[in-house]
């Protein structure tokens, strides 16, 4: 079996700064958030935020993951509520992709690694762990930055009141695992319209 040596949270921190670095090339401005319905919905957000329009990219991270067999390989997990989430994104045009820092222990994350970041589709992921290097060798499921800016800007423009309302309808229509909500929640890229 495999298993991790990082939490999600510690995954996040190095993807969140991967992504923002490639995709500040291309968009003015990227900002990472992850939402609080009381933080960055409240009142005074949509009073600052009022006239702003943005395009937004859900992203959930994902740790890798270790067998204890000496193996090269790193395995990930694509959970089915991170499916259902995208099923129900779709339907609102918002792109949803999932990263993974390429490191086997903690030192690797303090240097430039390769992150895979991938499409949500695609039957591999159906496994519980799915190794890194079939994903590579599927090729369909892999996103450059390329795919990742298309995505963005083939994506529905948001506001204040309709990014709470995705928010809003995305916990209530998908399985909560706790009075907090879904277990699994991505972290939003927003990407303003200029």
């Amino acid at each position: 079996m495999a298993t991790s040596f990082i939490n999600e949270h510690t995954a996040e921190y190095y993807l969140t700064s991967d992504l923002k670095s490639k995709l500040g090339n291309h968009f003015k401005t990227v900002v990472p958030v992850y939402p609080w319905l009381t933080r960055e919905t409240s009142n005074i957000s949509k009073a600052v935020h009022l006239d702003d329009r943005f395009k937004l990219l859900a992203v959930f991270p994902r740790r890798p993951k270790l067998k204890n067999d000496k193996s090269d390989d790193i395995y990930i997990t694509i959970n089915p509520e991170l499916l259902e989430f995208q099923e129900y994104a779709i339907s609102h045009n918002l792109p949803v992709i999932a990263g993974c820092p390429l490191a086997k222990n903690f030192w690797d994350l303090s240097n430039e690694i390769d992150v895979l970041w991938l499409t949500l589709k695609g039957d591999l992921l159906s496994n519980y762990l799915n190794p890194i290097s079939a994903i590579l060798a599927e090729g369909d499921l892999v996103l450059g930055k390329l795919e990742i800016i298309k995505m963005i800007e083939n994506s529905n423009v948001f506001d204040m009141k309709s990014f709470e309302n995705f928010i809003r309808e995305a916990r209530s229509s998908l399985p909560a695992s706790s009075f907090f909500g879904p277990r699994y929640k991505p972290i939003y890229f927003i990407f303003k319209e200029q």
